[in-house]
Parts: C-alpha cells; sequence; structure tokens
C-alpha cells in the first residue's frame, strides 16, 4: 500500500485529466478548475480532498450515465476511501487509454 504522504494528488489527478476523452473533459471541467487553482503541496491532506473531489466527481457521472444503481459505491458515495478513488482513478486511466488506442 501507498503511504499517503508519497502521493502527488495534484499530479495524479492532472494525468488522468489529460487522457479523458474530448467529451469527458467537458463534464470534467469544473471539477479540474478546482485543482488547478491549487497553489499548495501535492502531498497534503488539502490536495487529497481536491482529488477526492475530482474522483467523486467522476464516480457521480459515471453513475448517472451508465445507470448504475445509486448505491454502486456504497450508501453514500462520499464516503469511499481514498484508496478506493485511487483505484477507480487507475481504472479509468486505463479505460480511457483504450479509448484513445
Amino acid at each position: 500500500m501507498i503511504e499517503a504522504e508519497e502521493i502527488n494528488y495534484i499530479e495524479l489527478t492532472k494525468n488522468i485529466y489529460q487522457i479523458l476523452s474530448n467529451d469527458l473533459k467537458i463534464t470534467m471541467k469544473p471539477a479540474i478548475e478546482n485543482v488547478a487553482r491549487y497553489n499548495g503541496n501535492p502531498y497534503s491532506s488539502k490536495a487529497r480532498v481536491k482529488f477526492r473531489t475530482f474522483m467523486i466527481f467522476y464516480l457521480i457521472h459515471k453513475v448517472q450515465t451508465e445507470n448504475l444503481p445509486k448505491n454502486h459505491y456504497g450508501e453514500f458515495i462520499t464516503q469511499i476511501s481514498t484508496e478506493r478513488l485511487i483505484e477507480e482513478s487507475k481504472r479509468l486511466y486505463n479505460e480511457q487509454t483504450l479509448i484513445r488506442a
């Protein structure tokens, strides 16, 4: 397991955003703007919150567009662990890489 202090949450979020399809980039624009405005320590808990917000925004979009059950990610989507969000971000990155190939 990666220690939280070792993760550059801002870079991770920006890398995910870069690989998104154009349509998904438009959808995710409000969430990435929140990340882009952040000038603090990219390893901090504040940066982690920016990453979490971005990923939760994406998961809500996914639930709505893929007709997933509202509780697909648990009773409260905001209670997903950061570790689970990191796994979801890897899945998203891999899916988008395949789409671009």
